[in-house]
């Protein structure tokens, strides 16, 4: 009976510290995405963070943007090997009307991100005599063929405090990706070439960081514990009254 009695009030005890020991209120992420594809200026829509919903902590914002596929061809109608470097792939970078885009220091999140296949050194050999149309085989001695794969850039960076009240609201804000595909090559004197430029998509993300206003709702495990114990408690004291009778 001891034992029992023993282990109803650790039983209690431990409950009722877990419930009073719950913070009043925990770090939550609010977090919403946007997604984009193709080149141009697409506008994306967030919501502004609603205060009542508690006391916000910081908002990070992140730009991610991926290059998939495509290739670059090259053929030297030249009577000597050529050498140089070569890369294509997707570039981006975000404009805000809305809200400004600045991180503690006061500069600018984000820079020009670039989702890039390229290859160093490329040696393409001299003109094997197909004449001045371009040479589509990538096999020939002549050309030299640049494949893309699926690269991805992305930054992420956190927005000034001084700046969050234009983030805080009920309405919304919005976020515009300058998006465009590119071709760069060191190759002189420059080669022919044909392409097809890669798939480009992406994502924005903008994370609220908050501590919310009302407290949290103990879990039901602290719950049930709790009321074991003093059910237990309870089950032992009509035990011992009835001993006594």
């Amino acid at each position: 009976m001891k034992t029992l009695k023993k282990v109803a009030c650790i039983t209690a005890v431990v409950g009722m510290a877990i419930f009073l020991c719950v913070p009043s209120g925990m770090a939550t992420i609010l977090s919403e995405t946007e997604t984009f594809s193709g080149v141009g200026t697409p506008v994306l829509t967030f919501d502004q963070f609603d205060d009542s919903l508690g006391t916000l902590n910081s908002i990070e914002v992140t730009f991610s943007l991926t290059s998939d596929g495509g290739y670059i061809l090259f053929d030297n109608d030249a009577g000597s090997s050529l050498t140089g470097n070569a890369s294509f792939g997707a570039q981006g970078s975000i404009g805000a009307s809305d809200v400004p885009l600045i991180d503690a220091a006061f500069a600018s999140i984000f820079g020009t991100q670039q989702a890039i296949t390229s290859v160093v050194g490329l040696n393409i050999g001299a003109e094997d005599g197909d004449g001045t149309t371009i040479d589509t085989n990538p096999a020939s001695p002549d050309t030299y063929l640049l494949s893309g794969g699926e690269v991805t850039a992305s930054d992420s960076g956190f927005v000034n405090s001084v700046v969050w009240a234009q983030y805080t609201g009920t309405g919304t804000f919005t976020i515009t990706p300058n998006l465009t595909t590119f071709t760069s090559t060191t190759v002189s004197p420059a080669p022919q070439s044909s392409q097809d430029p890669p798939v480009l998509d992406g994502f924005f993300t903008v994370a609220y960081d908050y501590t919310p206003t009302e407290a949290p709702i103990p879990e039901p495990g602290t719950m049930l514990l709790l009321g074991f114990g003093l059910a237990g408690l309870a089950g032992l004291s009509r035990r011992k009254k009835s001993a006594h009778r």
